[in-house]
């Protein structure tokens, strides 16, 4: 891109080359062009003027020739008179007259018309007004308010007048072949010219071919089109073709009723440009229209505008060149002071940075990428061109704020910088002599003695002022704490990692126990929380180490210590260095929490849920009192709940449909304390699966219902007990009667029983039966039980329940 110096040199001499250039070629054009359009114009307006003063003075004498012979002696007295087909000489003379007419023009019809006398007289013909196809139009033209007018919409078929085509016989248009018609315009003169009367008493008619109108107004045009519109805005000289220019009648005669009889515009149709010249005739209203493309009027100045552009370009190249070579030649010196100053090595002439960027992806990347960015601008963005003066002025001042841009560009990226460093040290990703060199450059302590790393979580939301999503926030608020508590010579940046805080800590030099150190740090942290958050939090100490690399295990032996809460509590201060290692988990401890599992899953699957949490509370605490090793807690924890999801498929359903996302092992694994444990297992778990299995069982309770209701009424004369439902469903006895007396509310014997005294009191109403047979029927060997049992159900014996039953029967 050339500088803003040099881009004005060339600028200046191309418009002084090109400007002369230019404004003669453009005005030679403009006026050849105007000069041509002109004279078209007027040539035009002159053949438009010949055209319609040809027309007018044929129609003209045809018009006074007309009127001489309606008001001929002859003509006027015979318009009084009766005519009938024998009168020859009369309709001789009559038609004489017309052929006095057809000398003027050719007529394609004449017709004199009679309506007081009903009688038409043509050129070959005699007939009647009332046989005439259309007599409708012409007792129409009695009502015109002229005594003569033009009728410009009227066809001529073979055998007839018609008003349009529309008018065409049925038959003709079913044969697919009608009679070919002819557009003419007539000229309608009433008889007598000035009626003393409302009506007239006959009419003269003159039909003259449209075709031949046409070639009155064709003959004479040489450019473009000529068009005639009636009074009525139709070009009836179309022979049933439109005009190509739709709305050009309502452009001429909205300038016709404006005033001005004739006259020329430009008028764009369909996105062509063209030039109408138009005339209004005073002698029958009608408009002479004649329309030419503006591109063929210009069509002869084409060569001169290629001409004169070709020379344009030409010279333009000419003057683009010789100016490029001259601004360059000037443009030298300034070149030479530019190179002196470096522009060409850091700065190109727009002011954009070329300086190559530090190739390493380390902290100082950001920083050169920020340093450049308040140097240059955004690269992104369109760049304007520099003055090299300007750009001069524009260096020296920046060479004076570089260094306390790049101080605050550093200032503000440390502190992320710092943490970044720590977190790669404790993961384990940068090397220790990486390290050391950050530790120089971010001001971090030396390590004199040893180092230990702190790790820091929350115990507990529950039962506090917060919620469980106020857990990220709080860490937060906890890693400033420990900012402030802890001076910065003592400790590296603090930082959080998952749900931990993790500080580590330097011993200073003046402390001989480390250890103690340590853990006063650590309780001073854990004090102020609980005194400004209210929050409950456990500390694990990592064993003191000397070198950088140490840091990742350190990490981890912190988390570790952590662990011990499930045994030991919350609120805790946990060094790595007390935790017994060593000892193993005895065969009857498992045994004994192995016991305590199955009561846990037994319970649930019996429906005993009230002792559900009563079993697991009792799990933990044997868990937390035989001090069972931290690393043996999750693969416990694990397998109860790997029960539980067995449980739950063992029912017909899933995991994830039944206890929900928060019950995976990834979120079990996540808990830290004995609470959140027992909270998951409880609501994560138990409560979900005890709404499901009381599901399951309502639905099976209602199906074993209707089994055994079904078997008592196909099995009512057998001997029926639960033995036999049960061996017959494969449930236990006991479980059966549970089951029926819940869904129907009574006991199995008793709906045995009510089921066959109905039977029972249905026999004794239709039938003979005896009594004792009745009670063999329904399996009752002993009459005087069924008796008893009849009576006990139905409150009478049966033997006064028929008699009672069929003494109603009678009444």
């Amino acid at each position: 891109m050339l500088s803003k110096y040099l881009y004005r040199l060339f600028l200046i001499m191309v418009i002084l080359g090109s400007l002369p250039v230019l404004v003669i070629g453009i005005f030679s054009y403009t006026l050849a062009a105007g000069d041509v359009e002109q004279k078209v114009q007027d040539g035009n307006a002159q053949l438009l003027n010949e055209t319609q003063l040809r027309v007018d003075q044929v129609l003209k004498t045809l018009q006074l020739s007309a009127v001489q012979y309606v008001n001929s002696p002859f003509v006027t007295e015979t318009m009084k008179q009766p005519l009938q087909s024998g009168d020859f000489e009369k309709i001789r003379n009559l038609t004489t007259g017309f052929n006095n007419l057809q000398t003027i023009t050719s007529l394609d019809q004449i017709r004199l018309i009679n309506f007081e006398h009903n009688w038409v007289v043509s050129g070959t013909s005699f007939s009647q007004v009332s046989d005439a196809e259309d007599q409708s139009v012409l007792r129409s033209y009695r009502h015109n308010r002229n005594s003569m007018f033009w009728v410009t919409d009227t066809s001529i078929a073979n055998n007839g007048y018609t008003s349009n085509i529309d008018m065409i016989s049925e038959e003709e248009l079913d044969s697919g072949s009608p009679e070919k018609e002819t557009k003419v315009t007539s000229m309608v003169f009433k008889i007598p010219l000035l009626p003393s009367t409302g009506e007239p008493r006959g009419l003269l008619v003159l039909d003259i071919a449209n075709d031949e109108i046409d070639n009155w107004v064709t003959s004479s045009t040489r450019l473009g089109q000529i068009y005639v519109f009636d009074q009525y805005q139709q070009e009836f000289l179309d022979n049933g073709q439109s005009t190509q220019y739709p709305g050009l009648q309502n452009e001429v005669f909205a300038h016709v009723h404006q005033g001005e009889r004739q006259g020329f515009f430009n008028w764009k149709s369909e996105g062509e440009e063209v030039g109408v010249t138009y005339s209004s005739s005073t002698l029958n209203g009608w408009v002479y229209v004649s329309v030419v493309s503006i591109g063929q009027i210009t069509s002869q100045t084409r060569k001169i505008a290629v001409l004169t552009i070709s020379v344009c370009v030409a010279m333009l190249l000419l003057t683009a060149l010789l100016a490029f070579l001259s601004s360059r030649r000037m443009y030298s010196p300034v070149s030479k002071l530019m190179q002196l100053l470096g522009a060409s090595d850091s700065v190109d002439y727009t002011g954009r940075l070329k300086a190559e960027e530090p190739s390493t992806d380390t902290g100082y990347r950001r920083l050169w990428l920020g340093y450049r960015k308040g140097l240059a601008g955004d690269q992104h963005k369109p760049v304007k061109r520099r003055d090299e003066f300007a750009y001069i002025g524009e260096q020296v001042e920046r060479m004076r704020l570089t260094g306390r841009e790049l101080e605050e560009q550093i200032r503000e990226q440390v502190p992320q910088l710092r943490e970044l460093s720590v977190i790669k040290l404790i993961s384990g990703q940068i090397p220790a002599n990486e390290f050391e060199r950050r530790r120089l450059i971010y001001g971090f302590p030396e390590s004199v003695r040893s180092m230990a790393v702190l790790v820091l979580q929350i115990d507990t939301v529950q039962g506090t002022r917060y919620e469980e999503t106020d857990r990220e926030l709080l860490l937060f608020a906890i890693n400033n704490m420990v900012s402030e508590l802890i001076s910065v010579e003592h400790r590296f940046s603090p930082v959080l990692i998952e749900q931990s805080q993790v500080s580590i800590l330097v011993q200073p030099a003046d402390n001989e126990d480390a250890t103690s150190w340590y853990h006063s740090q650590a309780e001073r942290v854990r004090t102020q929380i609980q005194d400004y958050l209210s929050l409950s939090v456990s500390i694990g100490i990592s064993r003191p180490f000397e070198h950088y690399q140490g840091a990742p295990d350190a990490y981890g032996e912190g988390l570790e210590a952590l662990k011990q809460r499930m045994s030991l509590g919350n609120k805790l201060i946990i060094h790595f260095e007390d935790i017994d290692h060593s000892t193993p988990m005895e065969v009857a401890v498992y045994t004994q929490l192995k016991q305590l599992e199955d009561r846990i899953i037994q319970s649930l699957q019996n429906g005993d849920y009230e002792q559900t949490p009563l079993y697991f509370d009792e799990y933990i605490r044997h868990v937390m009192d035989k001090e069972i090793h931290f690393r043996d807690y999750p693969v416990l924890l694990t397998q109860l709940a790997a029960r539980v999801y067995e449980m739950v498929q063992q029912k017909g359903g899933t995991v994830n449909g039944v206890l929900g996302k928060k019950a995976s092992l990834h979120r079990l694994l996540e808990l830290q304390t004995v609470e959140e444990i027992r909270h998951w297992f409880t609501h994560a778990l138990f409560e979900p699966l005890q709404q499901f299995l009381q599901s399951q069982s309502e639905s099976q309770y209602i199906n074993i219902a209707d089994q055994m209701i079904q078997i008592i009424q196909q099995r009512y004369e057998q001997d029926l007990s639960l033995e036999m439902c049960a061996e017959q469903l494969n449930f236990h006895p006991v479980y059966l009667s549970r089951v029926f007396k819940k869904e129907t509310g009574i006991k199995f014997s008793d709906y045995v029983a009510e089921y066959r005294m109905n039977q029972a009191k249905k026999w004794l109403e239709t039938t003979d039966w005896r009594i004792a047979d009745i009670a063999e029927k329904l399996s009752y060997s002993n009459t005087t039980a069924f008796i008893r049992i009849f009576r006990k159900i139905v409150g009478t014996t049966p033997g006064k329940y028929r008699e009672e039953h069929r003494s109603r029967k009678l009444i």
